[in-house]
């Protein structure tokens, strides 16, 4: 199973012009086709990337736009034969002045195999390891 780091793009007009990426993961059996479950491919982005935070987010975007961009502080996005949308490089920041009380521990390591996950593949069946599933839990 390969994993992909992929982005969603949509043009905004309010409350001002703007571009909107988001990112994505999507995984693969043999590197080149999406999985066609729906669920499963769901359930993998939700183990695989349970560990993953806000900064390891910002970095593979960060990444992935200096790439397309070949190293250059603005993205042209072409739009038509003539016309294109030019993005600035790096995207806008902000910083908040609100933050939640952290105690003081380790961070957990980011895991990028998810082959050891404890969910089976559905081709396993159900897993009674732990119990029947309580209503309300993420499958």
């Amino acid at each position: 199973m390969n994993w992909h780091f992929a982005v969603s793009v949509a043009a905004r007009s309010a409350p001002v012009h703007h571009v909107r990426i988001v990112s994505r993961l999507v995984f693969t059996e043999n590197g080149h086709k999406p999985f066609d479950d729906p669920a499963k491919m769901h359930r993998l982005r939700r183990s695989f990337a349970k560990t993953w935070r806000n900064a390891r987010w910002r970095d593979m975007l960060l990444a992935f736009l200096h790439w397309l961009a070949e190293g250059r502080n603005s993205l042209s996005v072409p739009v038509s034969s003539e016309e294109g949308i030019v993005l600035g490089l790096p995207p806008m920041s902000w910083q908040v002045p609100v933050s939640l009380p952290v105690e003081d521990e380790a961070p957990e390591p980011d895991d990028d195999d998810p082959s050891d996950d404890d969910e089976p593949d559905e081709a396993d069946g159900p897993s009674t390891a732990d119990g029947p599933e309580e209503a309300g839990d993420d499958a």
